[in-house]
């Protein structure tokens, strides 16, 4: 991946941040002008600069390469075998208060995956009870 990707991305979660250039540079120890540089690709990003970059985004590294994390976090992962005993499954967790997905699950060569459900508890959920 070249410095110009690298930089788009640190550019858009900047601003997902509500972050300027200024106010990333004095947090990296870096002049505004090397943030706007690295933003668009003009400056090879050194990896020290990278990682303090992630930091005080407070994000992964991988992120800044494009590769987003789940921000999900599930509590528990349920491997049901049925469609109809995953619908009932989840039906009763989300009458409890909890936000369940299901994922399809990637197996080794040669095998089919599988669908799991995940479960999160949801805080405002933990206030009503």
């Amino acid at each position: 991946m070249d410095s110009k990707a690298v930089g788009k991305y640190i550019r858009a979660i900047r601003e997902e941040s509500k972050i300027s250039q200024r106010k990333l540079a004095e947090m990296t120890g870096r002049g505004e002008s090397t943030i706007g540089n690295y933003e668009t690709g003009a400056t090879d990003i050194p990896c020290s600069a990278l990682l303090d970059i992630a930091q005080v985004l407070e994000v992964g590294p991988e992120e800044l390469f494009g590769v987003r994390r789940d921000k999900f976090n599930p509590l528990a992962e349920l491997r049901i075998y049925t469609q109809e005993d995953r619908q009932i499954v989840s039906g009763i967790l989300v009458k409890n208060g909890y936000t369940v997905r299901q994922i399809k699950v990637p197996r080794e060569k040669g095998k089919s995956n599988y669908l799991c459900l995940q479960a999160k508890l949801e805080e405002n959920s933990l206030e009503s009870q």
